[in-house]
């Protein structure tokens, strides 16, 4: 309870502002993982990778640039899943001296089996969260020199398969 209200007023602030420090996304992204991570017990595993040269006390982002692309991966990927083990890796690094990479990679159902069952489900409800946050990163690319652009691929091999979305 304690982490779901310091997520939320995190998001009331956050959602005022322009830009936010990458740290403050993290340490709201970890409470939100923290609380999904009660909810859907021990089979799932999340890590949070960050480069060792990238500071996190430096750089500005969009807020809320990674949480919603999180949230898909659990609730369209990994919660469908009935695999053992969901594991949930957000990579960030330093992709050269000018560029910085985020990572949301799931070994969930992947975006064409749950499009499948979204398809089939009689509830069905839009989601605003990637809407929202590329119209941030619209905003975000007027007003910065910096250009965000997303990539989402498909993965998939003889035994796994997985969303990765990378930016």
């Amino acid at each position: 309870l304690a982490k779901f209200s310091k997520l939320l007023r995190m998001i009331l602030n956050h959602s005022r502002e322009e830009s936010i420090l990458l740290e403050e996304e993290l340490t709201a992204l970890r409470y939100y993982l923290d609380i999904e991570a009660t909810r859907l017990g021990e089979g799932f595993t999340y890590s949070i990778e960050v480069g060792e040269t990238l500071d996190t006390q430096q750089l500005i982002i969009p807020p809320l640039l990674l949480q919603p692309f999180v949230e898909n991966a659990i609730w369209h990927g990994l919660m469908p899943s009935d695999k053992g083990n969901k594991n949930l890796r957000i990579r960030i690094r330093l992709a050269d001296a000018q560029h910085v990479e985020f990572e949301i990679e799931d070994n969930g159902i992947g975006r064409k089996k749950s499009a499948e069952m979204r398809s089939r489900s009689s509830v069905q409800r839009k989601s605003y969260g990637v809407d929202i946050t590329q119209q941030r990163i619209a905003l975000f690319n007027r007003n910065y020199p910096n250009q965000l652009s997303i990539q989402i691929f498909d993965l998939r091999s003889k035994k796994e398969t997985g969303t990765l979305v990378r930016m």
